[in-house]
């Protein structure tokens, strides 16, 4: 018997995967939201991100600068463990950016464009 039958017979537990999905609605919003981001390296620059959630899915877009090529918009998204993975300008040329969002409002991770490297970090605002 189940500690819930024990209680109310008449009450049950929603499925283990309805409790799964829940969870990651849950954690995807607590990750969304406005972040102020900068990196450096090889090329620096700064720029805002927003993260908003349709409920199973992270989408991160944005706009910022960047000192070698100057602005530019990012989009990509993020999961429910907080990874992310976007890109800065056109998908052929631009700069690719992973790590992870954290639920208490801080981001970090490492970018990379051809032989081009560095790390990124954001705040939630």
């Amino acid at each position: 018997q189940t500690l819930v039958t024990l209680v109310d017979r008449t009450k049950t537990l929603v499925s283990d995967v309805a409790a799964q999905a829940h969870l990651r609605s849950s954690i995807l919003s607590q990750i969304a939201g406005t972040y102020r981001c900068t990196y450096g390296g090889s090329d620096s620059g700064s720029g805002t991100a927003t993260l908003t959630t349709n409920g199973t899915l992270g989408i991160i877009t944005g706009s910022g600068s960047s000192r070698d090529d100057g602005n530019g918009t990012f989009s990509g998204a993020f999961n429910s463990s907080g990874q992310a993975t976007f890109a800065f300008g056109s998908v052929s040329s631009g700069a690719t950016f992973t790590g992870k969002f954290g639920v208490d409002g801080s981001a970090s991770g490492s970018w990379q464009n051809g032989t081009f490297t560095g790390t990124w970090q954001c705040t939630k605002v």
